[in-house]
């Protein structure tokens, strides 16, 4: 259960664009989006995508924990651009099997709807007092998101694509700590942004992650929309 406080997580699927769509939009094939080279192997994750008030938090989370740390070494901060939310895990994988991944996450989205998740609560793992991953919290306990994520997963392995076996916590990764020991992290989240905001997941992204001298660096391969149940609302 991430960080402190907290709620009931209500989860409802609207066709309606709101304010807190995901920012970063992303243009089906072509711009914005770069398909791996067929010689090429890639670590290959399916996202979602914050909107513009779950990016903001993370902002302010991020500005509170590089202050309360700024005499700790070792620490890697998300650049901006780069959060998200990893629905699933597959590592690397040749460009070959992409098209399999891809048919399958369009599948998906199209038998789910829109959601919308609170967002909010500081954690880390892989314990509060010896943190390597500092992170906030995305749809804790929300039945639709949880469903989701349970039927993106299962199909990926029906198709032959093995994941990391364990349980899926929703969050956006915002430091990584790179000693062995980790770094206590209560007496900073005790102190940090405690509110929640909602963000509106109406699509989910296929990213690719490439290994750099600063971190690794992900780029969009493919977007589907969520659109199950669409046809069903009336105006």
């Amino acid at each position: 259960r991430p960080g402190r406080g907290g709620g009931r997580h209500r989860a409802r699927a609207t066709s309606k664009r709101r304010a807190d769509e995901p920012a970063r939009r992303i243009a089906g094939p072509g711009r914005g989006e770069r398909m791996p080279r067929r010689s090429e192997r890639s670590r290959i994750f399916v996202a979602a995508l914050l909107g513009d008030a779950a990016q903001a938090l993370a902002a302010e989370a991020m500005a509170h924990l590089r202050s309360a740390w700024r005499d700790r070494p070792g620490l890697r901060f998300s650049p901006p651009a780069d959060l998200h939310v990893t629905l699933a895990f597959l590592g690397e994988l040749e460009a070959e099997r992409l098209a399999s991944v891809r048919e399958v996450v369009e599948r998906v989205a199209r038998a789910h709807a829109p959601i919308e998740v609170e967002v909010g609560g500081l954690g880390a793992f892989p314990r509060l007092d010896a943190a390597r991953v500092a992170w906030l919290g995305f749809g804790a306990d929300d039945a639709a998101l949880a469903a989701l994520v349970a039927d993106l997963q299962s199909q990926l392995r029906a198709a032959g694509h093995p994941l990391e076996d364990r349980g899926w916590t929703g969050h956006v990764t915002l430091a990584r700590c790179r000693s062995r020991s980790g770094i206590d992290a209560r007496p900073a989240f005790a102190e940090g942004p405690d509110r929640r905001v909602p963000c509106r997941v109406d699509a989910m992204v296929g990213m690719a992650s490439r290994a750099s001298v600063d971190g690794p660096h992900y780029s969009p391969i493919f977007r589907a929309l969520l659109s199950g149940g669409m046809q069903h609302e009336r105006v």
